[in-house]
């Protein structure tokens, strides 16, 4: 297996994905949130990246690589090569973060309650007239706490929703 970080342009992101014929059906949606994070300029370069297989088909990498499409720019990606065929099996297969975790890990306290009441408050002053189901929104959950608290911990953080429903008044 080879890695190597690349800039990889619409038009390169295109031709992989020419080679994407066995991964699992592309969910739009989730095409959408990561260009509209590039478009943000909040893409990262991670260990996450695109990977082909030593046939040359895409294993991994199809929602990141229609989202450059989409996005209509070039992003710096990690690219494994040379990838055996039999890896397929095992991708993609961990337990995805959600916002609780992230806020554990940033040191908060009832964070699935947290979490959840974030998510309330951010999908009303964000998208009040769309549907609420679906997805955890960790990336708006935890960037609209970001902005929202002091120090992590203190009883200065946390967001009042009586505070927050008499703004709303």
């Amino acid at each position: 297996m080879r890695t190597k970080t690349q800039t990889i342009t619409p038009a390169k992101a295109a031709a992989l994905l020419e080679s994407n014929t066995s991964n699992r059906p592309l969910s739009r949606a989730t095409v959408r949130v990561f260009a509209e994070a590039m478009k943000r300029g909040e893409w990262k370069t991670t260990h996450q990246g695109i990977a082909v297989d030593t046939n040359g088909l895409l294993v991994d990498g199809q929602h990141r690589l229609a989202a450059i499409v989409e996005a209509d720019l070039p992003v710096k990606r990690t690219v494994f090569t040379e990838v055996s065929p039999d890896s397929f099996d095992v991708l993609d297969t961990g337990k995805k973060r959600n916002a609780a975790d992230v806020l554990a890990i940033e040191g908060e306290k009832n964070t699935l309650l947290l979490a959840a009441m974030l998510r309330t408050v951010w999908l009303y002053d964000n998208r009040p007239d769309t549907s609420w189901s679906g997805g955890a929104l960790v990336s708006p959950t935890t960037r609209y706490w970001r902005r929202s608290r002091q120090t992590p911990g203190s009883a200065n953080t946390s967001v009042s929703l009586s505070n927050w429903s008499a703004r709303r008044a």
